[in-house]
């Protein structure tokens, strides 16, 4: 049986632009708005009919807050700070304070800004092929309900989360370090007695539900422990897992579920959005490999992961209403519609920063601003990362891939998993969600100078991109000397 089919067709262009940001994602959306106020006419695609990506469609995966350095206690700079600031006017709270409030207003108000900035859209389109003339990206293949679609584009932007565009247009690309990826899949169950469950959540958890943890191999972390004593109770009667075994990995809720929804904070912790009695309490699915050979571009894998994942949120939910209090007469209320994932494909660039480059506070010609470490409890360095003690130059190389033209990368797509090393979760320097952010502003205002001056992104002007970044009031030096040096002072 043949392994291959050939096929050749002619592909009418739908869309000729200056820029394409390939992902709807908050890299991408902050990436649309940089290069249309540069001027460029810029076109954002999605595969999904929401805009915002993980803080949009996808529940919003991750900590209650920004987690912002001490640099950025006035708050983050730019277009995301922008965003950030007209979401916390409608909501009248800090921004991911209430997951769902949040998510709704984070996709709203990226839309309206995308009107005012005059970024068109097209939505529920799925990524094909890269458009290649030799080593450069000429645009892209889309697949829409009108079939195979071309666009095209003087720079494409790849801010898929996945390096989706930079591994079609044949770049390196690094599944991850054994190929490590986390997904995971939010959700919320309503009609929760809230005050019941913070209750529980008070509650100190005796030992011998501790000790059952650890005898059975459960990964739930101290967020889950309130969960111990039902968990158990469910598992001596035989009606519910808490920790589904699969051939790939086990499933299971490890973070327990957030009250309210705020971050990973546990039952205990008091919202000020909290109205009435019944309220809505969220968590995530996590996933634990067997192997580190699985990766998020396997579609097999993934359709098995989502299927089993869904049906352990239903199981889950019906474990809760019989056994946890307060929870009596609750229901699913929703489950995010895509996995979000840490790790997983990304670019390998032209320079991918590391922890040595941390660790010696290396500096780059090409700087275009500066980091801050990022949150990794299972990193050696935890105490210094957490901490934010230290920042370190991003160079404009981390966001061009090798051997290829016409293209660049935001978001996960350029935060390459090589750099780990001795443990699985070291690394992912660029992770933090404010960084994604950052990135975003940055690779669009590099793609409109790329197509205001007529050169390839690789030749950008790079003391102009550093200037519109610091304009924008990025962040660039520890000292006014290295200001100077940057052109700057």
């Amino acid at each position: 049986m043949a392994k291959t089919v050939s096929l050749k067709k002619e592909v009418p262009i739908l869309y000729e632009v200056d820029v394409l940001v390939v992902g709807c994602g908050i890299s991408g959306i902050i990436a649309a708005v940089a290069a249309a106020r540069g001027g460029a006419q810029t076109l954002a695609i999605d595969r999904f009919g929401q805009l915002g990506g993980n803080i949009g469609p996808g529940h919003i995966g991750g900590a209650p807050s920004l987690e912002l350095p001490p640099a950025m206690s006035g708050g983050i700079p730019g277009i995301a700070g922008e965003i950030i600031r007209e979401c916390e006017s409608l909501t009248g709270h800090p921004f991911l304070l209430n997951y769902f409030d949040d998510s709704q207003t984070f996709s709203n108000v990226a839309l309206r800004m995308f009107r005012r900035e005059k970024v068109m859209t097209l939505l529920n389109v799925y990524l094909g092929d890269a458009i290649m003339e030799g080593n450069t990206v000429k645009g892209v293949f889309v697949e829409t309900k009108a079939g195979t679609q071309a666009i095209l584009a003087k720079v494409v932007v790849d801010a898929t989360g996945d390096a989706d565009v930079v591994f079609r247009s044949g770049a390196p690309v690094n599944p991850g370090p054994d190929h490590y990826f986390h997904a995971g899949m939010y959700f919320s169950i309503g009609n929760v007695d809230i005050d019941t469950y913070r209750e529980i959540g008070r509650a100190e958890v005796a030992e011998e539900f501790l000790q059952w943890r650890d005898d059975t191999g459960n990964p739930c972390n101290h967020h889950a422990y309130p969960l111990l004593p039902y968990m158990k109770k469910a598992h001596e009667k035989g009606d519910f897992e808490y920790v589904w075994e699969r051939h790939y990995g086990r499933i299971c809720a490890d973070h327990g579920i957030f009250y309210s929804s705020v971050g990973v904070t546990g039952p205990s912790v008091e919202d000020p959005r909290h109205l009435g009695k019944f309220g809505i309490v969220g968590g995530l699915v996590g996933l634990h490999f067997f192997e580190k050979s699985e990766t998020s571009g396997n579609p097999t894998l993934m359709t098995e992961l989502e299927n089993d994942s869904r049906e352990y949120v239903y199981a889950l939910q019906q474990f809760t209403k019989k056994y946890v209090p307060g929870f009596e007469k609750s229901y699913l209320h929703s489950t995010g519609i895509y996995f979000n994932a840490r790790g997983g494909r990304s670019m390998i660039a032209r320079h991918n920063i590391t922890h040595e480059d941390l660790e010696k506070g290396s500096q780059f010609d090409d700087m275009v601003f500066r980091g801050f470490a990022g949150h990794q409890p299972a990193d050696p360095l935890w105490e210094l990362v957490h901490s934010y003690r230290y920042s370190f130059e991003i160079p404009y190389r981390q966001f061009l891939p090798q051997n290829v033209e016409g293209l660049l990368a935001a978001g996960r797509s350029c935060n390459d998993q090589s750099t780990r090393k001795d443990h699985p979760k070291r690394g992912a320097i660029l992770r933090m969600r404010w960084q994604m952010f950052m990135t975003g502003q940055a690779v669009g205002t590099a793609a409109a100078i790329s197509v205001n001056d007529g050169v390839p992104p690789s030749e950008v002007d790079i003391r102009k991109l550093r200037k519109a970044l610091y304009t924008a009031e990025f962040y660039m030096a520890d000292s006014k000397e290295r200001l100077s040096e940057l052109g700057l002072a």
